[in-house]
């Protein structure tokens, strides 16, 4: 009974290995591409509008520079230390309006092109030789939490899913959402 207890348990500890060697591409890089959905607080039926916050969390092995480019080709930069770090880029107040340094980081129209979200390169502290670091974003407050594990675009490929709502079954807030974004590569 040892022996097989052994067994099992030396093999359940080689599966995370195997896994993770098997898992696909890594969330790892220096170019991501982001921006967050329109969101919605929903109440017993009603929307309440509540103040809610966007931040970009950072993971990286060496302190080093961010560089924001939106739609239009405006470039803002900004540092981060070694190991995990945030950096706060807007806030949607209760009425909608959206404030702070990375407005374009969330998008406010439905059914419709919006020329909104960010590439985001990273740097090692010199501004020029790239950094691989992870990247995760959130959209908290309002009674709403929304996090996604950014993956740098080389992990994309070709072929991908768009993970979304779905139509709620009461009709009530029936809609579904997706957030596509559109690289060119030149």
């Amino acid at each position: 009974m040892k022996k097989i207890f052994s067994t099992l348990l030396m093999a359940l500890l080689a599966l995370p290995g195997v896994f993770a060697l098997e898992s696909g591409e890594s969330t790892k890089g220096h170019e991501f591409y982001f921006s967050f959905i329109k969101s919605q607080k929903m109440n017993n039926g009603s929307e309440e509008k509540l103040e809610k916050k966007t931040i970009l969390y950072i993971s990286a092995e060496r302190a080093g520079v961010i560089k924001f480019t939106d739609a239009t080709g405006t470039v803002k930069t900004a540092t981060f230390p070694a190991g995990s770090s945030s950096i706060a880029l807007a806030t949607i107040s209760k009425d909608g309006a959206v404030s702070g340094d990375y407005p374009d980081c969330y998008t406010d129209v439905n059914n419709a092109v919006a020329n909104k979200g960010y590439k985001v390169e990273v740097f090692e502290s010199d501004g020029v030789t790239t950094q691989d670091v992870s990247l995760y974003a959130a959209l908290i407050g309002g009674g709403t939490g929304d996090a996604a594990n950014l993956y740098p675009y080389t992990a994309l490929g070709n072929q991908y899913y768009v993970v979304s709502r779905s139509n709620n079954p009461s009709g009530k807030y029936g809609f579904s959402e997706a957030l596509i974004v559109k690289t060119i590569l030149k």
